[in-house]
């Protein structure tokens, strides 16, 4: 929808681009016969250009307005997700020892994580809740990301960031990577 308002826009705003200068050229060989019509058509072209140019940029914004609103077909009760820029972690919170404790993914924070992963085009198999708080692994087809959740946003550790963490890095090391007995 949003290509169509663009679209409609575009033309409004030409059409009233193209009307004004018809009705000033039509204005000005008019005033050379008659100056009261001449003035009136030249004013009448000149406010008939504007509400076309004001009307475009409406349905420009209406378009704008509506494609921000659409719900993702996948998850309809959230909006359109736009991925935050990779931030970095501050090493002073890494400094702390960082206890495991219960906690589980809210349904918005695995949503997220979800969408973060379908507007690069990766299909996520699992998302691993750690036992350390906001800290979750998503695993795919062909990879395995550590995620920190801020805000209920998703952001990406590198594997600097995560062997700053070595509780977090042990545990993903024993829980992913060594292969379990069974008994």
């Amino acid at each position: 929808m949003h290509q169509h308002s663009s679209t409609l826009s575009m033309f409004l705003t030409l059409a009233s681009f193209i009307l004004g200068a018809i009705g000033f050229v039509f204005g000005y060989f008019f005033m050379i016969s008659d100056i009261q019509i001449g003035i009136l058509m030249l004013v009448m072209t000149a406010m008939f250009s504007i509400i076309l140019y004001a009307l475009s940029r409406m349905v420009l914004m209406l378009g704008e307005i509506k494609a921000s609103l659409q719900s993702s077909p996948t998850y309809p009760n959230i909006k359109e997700y736009i991925a935050p820029e990779e931030e970095t972690i501050d090493s002073s919170s890494n400094t702390e020892d960082i206890e495991g404790q219960e906690w589980s993914l809210k349904e918005e924070e695995r949503a997220s994580i979800y969408l973060f992963y379908e507007n690069i085009n990766k299909k996520i198999e699992d998302i691993i809740v750690t036992p350390y708080h906001k800290y979750c692994v998503v695993k795919a087809e062909d990879f395995i990301d550590v995620v920190e959740l801020i805000e209920g946003q998703p952001i990406t550790m590198t594997r600097s960031q995560v062997e700053e963490i070595p509780a977090l890095r042990k545990w993903i090391q024993d829980e992913l990577f060594t292969s379990k007995e069974v008994s």
